[in-house]
C-alpha cells in the first residue's frame, strides 16, 4: 500500500452475478463500476464513493434496501465530497453532473443529495475482500 492510499468500505449490489456501485441505476458498463476482488477499479469519469469505516457502510446498507454486501478494500486519492449524485439513471445524467462538477456550476437540487455520514470519494478502488 502507497503511502497516500487508505483502507475503506465500498456498499455494493450484486447484479448480473458481479458486484456493481449501489447507485448503477441502468448504466452501461462503460460508466456502470464492476468490482472484483484484487482487480483495481477506476471510473471512467468522477469518482467514486466509498465509507471511512465498516459502521458508515453498514449504516448505508441498512437504509438502502436494493445493497447486498460491503467490499473492504483500498482507495486511493481519497477526499471528502459536499455533495453526491442522487443515482444516475441514464448516461446523460451522469456525464451532466460530473461535467458540472468539473466546471464548478451550480447543481441543480433535484440532481444531488447531501452525503451520508463517512462518506469519502476516491479515485480508485481495489477491493481485498468482502466483509458482509
Amino acid at each position: 500500500m502507497r503511502t497516500n492510499d487508505r483502507i475503506v468500505y465500498k456498499v455494493v449490489r450484486i447484479n448480473d452475478g458481479r458486484f456493481r456501485s449501489a447507485m448503477h441505476g441502468s448504466l452501461d458498463d462503460k460508466y456502470s463500476l464492476v468490482y472484483s476482488i484484487g482487480v483495481k477499479t477506476t471510473p471512467v469519469i468522477g469518482r467514486i464513493f466509498v465509507f471511512k469505516d465498516l459502521n458508515s457502510a453498514e449504516l448505508f446498507k441498512k437504509v438502502n434496501f436494493f445493497t447486498t454486501n460491503i467490499l473492504k478494500g483500498v482507495a486511493t486519492d481519497v477526499g471528502f465530497p459536499k455533495l453526491l449524485a442522487d443515482g444516475f439513471m441514464y448516461v446523460n445524467d451522469l456525464l451532466s453532473f460530473w461535467d458540472n462538477k468539473l466546471k464548478k456550476k451550480k447543481l441543480h437540487w433535484s440532481e444531488i443529495k447531501y452525503i451520508p455520514k463517512g462518506t469519502l470519494s476516491c479515485s480508485s478502488f481495489t477491493p481485498t475482500e468482502v466483509v458482509l
